[in-house]
């Protein structure tokens, strides 16, 4: 095979064998010079990477082709009942104002920023445990 030395790593030979490779392959604009920097190693590998891409690419085409991607789009709509209440807004503002949020005229965005506050800024047990609160009082 064309790269069976260059999987010999820990051989002393190792930078001859990959100048060598890089010989073999066809169309190949780098070749290896006595100092090569780390910049000219990225390049050659750049190049390389790109050359295994587009292959794997042209060998496959009309597979990859057919393919679409997948588009998800998370959609929540949250059902609010009872909110009309006085008591309600007082609640989220209330809420609002403890969490240093500003409130919405729309009771709808209030909640979803309350709720995506308190999603992302609470671990689930403080979640389960101010519900439980909550719950107690009731």
């Amino acid at each position: 095979s064309q790269r069976a030395n260059l999987k010999k790593v820990k051989d002393k030979k190792w930078v001859r064998y990959f100048g060598d490779y890089l010989d073999e392959i066809e169309d190949c604009p780098y070749q290896l010079k006595p100092k090569m920097d780390q910049n000219d190693w990225v390049e050659i590998i750049e190049w390389l990477v790109s050359q295994a891409i587009a292959r794997t690419y042209s060998d496959g085409k009309d597979d990859f082709n057919r393919r679409t991607p997948i588009r998800r789009v998370e959609r929540r709509e949250y059902a609010l009942t009872g909110c009309e209440a006085k008591e309600c807004e007082e609640a989220m503002n209330g809420l609002c104002k403890f969490l240093n949020i500003p409130a919405n005229s729309d009771k709808v965005i209030t909640s979803q920023t309350l709720y995506h506050f308190i999603k992302t800024k609470f671990s689930l047990s403080s979640i389960t445990n101010y519900e439980a609160t909550l719950n107690d009082d009731e």
